[in-house]
């Protein structure tokens, strides 16, 4: 299905239209704020994370996707398994994810989040929920109720487009 007045059909080569120009520039935005270095270390200290970010973000991962193997985590983020072996290993000590057989193939490893590893993401979540509180002080709360019901929408598409990346079936042009 197309998207009415983007310029975007859904088949073949798009014409991008101005509304997904600036979608694209918020969630650049956004990502620059929100995961610069000075931003991410305020953040991971007011929230009391004492793992490197790189197994933060990896924990993050787990937490939306688990149980997730290794190589699944790795194609996830774009590392080789054997990096994300080694990235994971603070999390695995500090038993904020475990790491266990599959149930139908011993040789592959899945990783789940532990009730710790849980608990610090939610920690993390509230300290960047109360950064977006300061960011958006001033916006009326039927606006901010607007916007959080759209990012709703947004994200369970996300989320279903990168359910369809692991599984071989996006039709994002990821190649172009």
């Amino acid at each position: 299905m197309g998207l009415s007045g983007t310029g975007v059909s859904g088949t073949g080569d798009p014409e991008i239209g101005p509304d997904l120009l600036e979608l694209a520039r918020f969630a650049e935005s956004v990502a620059d704020w929100t995961w610069s270095a000075q931003t991410r270390d305020a953040l991971m200290a007011t929230a009391g994370v004492s793992i490197p970010a790189s197994a933060f973000l990896l924990l993050r991962y787990v937490d939306h996707f688990e149980p997730v193997s290794v190589s699944g985590l790795a194609a996830l983020v774009g590392l080789h398994p054997s990096t994300v072996s080694t990235q994971m290993r603070p999390l695995l000590d500090h038993r904020l994810a475990v790491a266990e057989p599959d149930g139908t193939d011993r040789r592959v490893v899945s990783l789940s989040t532990t009730a710790a590893g849980r608990d610090l993401c939610e920690r993390v979540r509230k300290v960047g929920a109360r950064n977006w509180g300061v960011v958006l002080d001033d916006w009326s709360a039927a606006d901010l109720a607007q916007l959080a019901e759209l990012l709703r929408r947004v994200r369970a598409d996300v989320l279903s487009e990168v359910a369809a990346m692991r599984d071989g079936t996006s039709k994002l042009m990821l190649n172009p």
